[in-house]
């Protein structure tokens, strides 16, 4: 029963992480690429000020679940629930890594942003975070792809 439990709030929480993902590779990151510079960051720091505070919550949350429940299912290593658990698992430790590494540091240099600063390559910023969420979504619907193909219940 707590396995299931924590299947299911695996899967919802990985949902909200997906959607973000799915967001961009279908119509963000090339919305985001056709507009000016100032309404870009615009967005982007409004977006943040929403987002920032509730994905602190969500990440390390879907992180925890996942873990927990890897570590549940270690016991039937060869189970599709365990197999696709683990992929999800693997998938949103990519996410993290590249959202740190790449993302966030991108972020906070557009947190700093003004119209005519001079020195800084704004467009090149844009598009590799772009670049980025493009990269995490693919790996965000891969994660819940797995994990969509590995419900069943467990017995």
């Amino acid at each position: 029963m707590l396995v299931n439990t924590l299947r299911i709030a695996f899967l919802l929480l990985y949902l909200v992480v997906a959607a973000q993902g799915i967001f961009y590779l279908f119509s963000a990151s090339k919305a985001f690429s056709g507009i000016s510079m100032d309404a870009y960051a615009d967005i982007r720091n409004a977006t943040d000020q929403v987002i920032e505070g509730r994905l602190k919550f969500v990440y390390p949350a879907t992180l925890l679940t996942g873990l927990i429940l890897v570590l549940s299912l270690v016991k039937a290593p060869g189970s599709a629930a365990f197999i696709t658990t683990v992929i999800a698992f693997g998938c949103v430790v990519v996410d993290v890594l590249l959202a740190v590494k790449f993302n966030m540091p991108i972020n906070a240099r557009f947190h700093q942003y003004a119209p005519g600063v001079q020195g800084v390559d704004w467009e090149s910023l844009r598009k590799t975070w772009l670049q980025f969420m493009e990269y995490r979504g693919g790996v965000q619907v891969v994660g819940f792809l797995a994990l969509l193909a590995g419900i069943q219940p467990m017995k």
